[in-house]
């Protein structure tokens, strides 16, 4: 959903909208929103459940399941905002945490640089299976560095 900071958003009930059951006001820097109707957080069960939370006697065995399941995402959530800064927006355990390292933005304008000795291709290496130069393959997942190695099929790249 699209939002900006200062846009307020509230949830209610289908049978009766007039009943707000919870809040939303979309501060900067915020990206996570939950509301929490069976929870021991009395601000995050919202203003109709606020003084004593839902009892999850009222779900069946899978809505119990999925409740469990989302309440670990959001502990889950808290932790990794402490460790990164950043909200969590995705589906913990299910979604494996990033693999890929992503610097923080602090400023607009702000730039990072990445420099690698790849090059790309200014004509096609032959596909013939004649394998006349390596094409790096090192252990899986290793990588090349700066130490002197040549790069694969170097007299097809700029």
């Amino acid at each position: 959903t699209a939002t900006f900071p200062s846009h307020l958003w509230y949830l209610a009930r289908s049978d009766d909208p007039a009943v707000v059951l919870y809040r939303f006001a979309i501060t900067p820097g915020r990206s996570l929103y939950a509301y929490d109707p069976y929870g021991n957080d009395e601000t995050g069960r919202g203003e109709i459940h606020a003084a004593r939370p839902r009892d999850l006697g009222e779900l069946n065995g899978m809505e119990t399941l999925n409740y469990r399941m989302q309440r670990r995402n959001l502990n889950f959530a808290v932790r990794y905002h402490m460790e990164t800064g950043r909200d969590w927006l995705g589906l913990h355990p299910l979604r494996e945490r990033p693999t890929h390292f992503m610097w923080t933005a602090e400023k607009f304008g702000q730039r990072h640089w990445a420099t690698t000795r790849e090059t790309h291709f200014l004509e096609t290496p032959p596909t013939d299976g004649g394998r006349e130069e390596s094409w790096g393959q090192s252990a899986v997942g290793g990588s090349r560095t700066d130490d002197g190695e040549s790069i694969p099929l170097a007299r097809y790249r700029d």
